[in-house]
């Protein structure tokens, strides 16, 4: 409340920026020039449906929506006919493309076997049975998992307890962020093993790994989820357990080409340029009021 105001000046346009319906309340506390809910997720999914009304109120009470997803701004667009914008994720560039990190392009990885690995929180999005097939079926490939665990379902988390205990999986737990970049450009591979049946939020997300993983150069193989689809030069996408597998046990290096080429396409979707469309949105929000 103290920063809120000290926006005294009546020449000041205030806005009022949530990305959480928990925080819908602020909304409430002054007088605003714009409010705007940022969807990162699709809450009517996440938490298994917790945040919905909560997020529908948030949506019909903001001046602008903006949708991480395009999946999840298709959704919005039936509920309310104007303000929906659809901005995907992007990546801190520098902080991911890292020139001690370009160093390890060539070189053998630190594990030994191949090795494909998942960087983010463990929840509901992730593909429990996959992750649970494929370490069963590629017995000599190393499956390395890093992330916060986060409510997970009494079914994920026997499978979960299952995964953890294999010989061929590694887990690492939640890491510093600093530590991030590291791990990523020790994998070979970047798996984003997520959900794909549309009741489950991880087939609306717009995976903020997918631009961290490009760029640090890292090849990746995927669910075939909406956000993906617009990579598919840069991303090998898989339908079924055999697409993943033959992706897994087929892979081979491509070297410094190959890592540049993702890197370049991670230029193109950093957080600087996904800032800059958004202020130009509500600059012509507020010039139209």
């Amino acid at each position: 409340m103290a920063q809120m105001n000290s926006l005294s000046d009546p020449k000041t346009k205030k806005i009022c920026y949530i990305f959480h319906p928990k925080y819908l309340d602020y909304v409430d506390f002054e007088y605003f020039d714009l409010v705007v809910y940022h969807l990162y997720d699709d809450f009517d999914i996440l938490g298994h449906g917790q945040w919905k009304e909560k997020s529908r109120e948030a949506v019909m009470r903001a001046d602008l929506v903006i949708a991480s997803s395009d999946v999840v701004a298709s959704k919005l667009r039936r509920i309310k006919s104007n303000g929906i914008y659809h901005i995907p994720n992007g990546v801190d560039y520098e902080f991911f493309a890292q020139e001690d990190l370009k160093a390890l392009d060539n070189r053998p990885r630190p594990f030994g076997a191949p090795c494909i690995g998942y960087v983010g929180s463990v929840n509901e999005k992730l593909d429990f049975e996959l992750v649970d097939d494929l370490s069963d079926h590629l017995s000599s490939t190393k499956f390395l998992i890093a992330g916060r665990v986060v409510n997970l379902s009494v079914s994920d988390q026997v499978l979960w307890d299952r995964i953890k205990a294999k010989n061929n999986v590694e887990y690492l737990g939640q890491l510093e962020l600093k530590d991030v970049p590291g791990v990523i450009a020790d994998l070979d591979m970047v798996g984003l093993f997520y959900r794909t049946t549309d009741e489950k939020f991880g087939f609306a997300c717009d995976p903020l790994k997918l631009y961290e993983a490009l760029a640090v150069g890292r090849q990746i193989i995927s669910s075939d989820i909406q956000a993906v689809k617009r990579f598919e030069d840069v991303v090998t996408i898989c339908q079924s357990i055999e697409d993943w597998e033959k992706a897994i046990v087929t892979y081979g290096p491509d070297g410094v080409e190959g890592a540049q080429l993702r890197r370049e396409v991670a230029k193109r979707n950093t957080w600087d340029q996904r800032v800059k469309e958004i202020l130009r949105i509500f600059e012509k929000q507020l010039s139209d009021n």
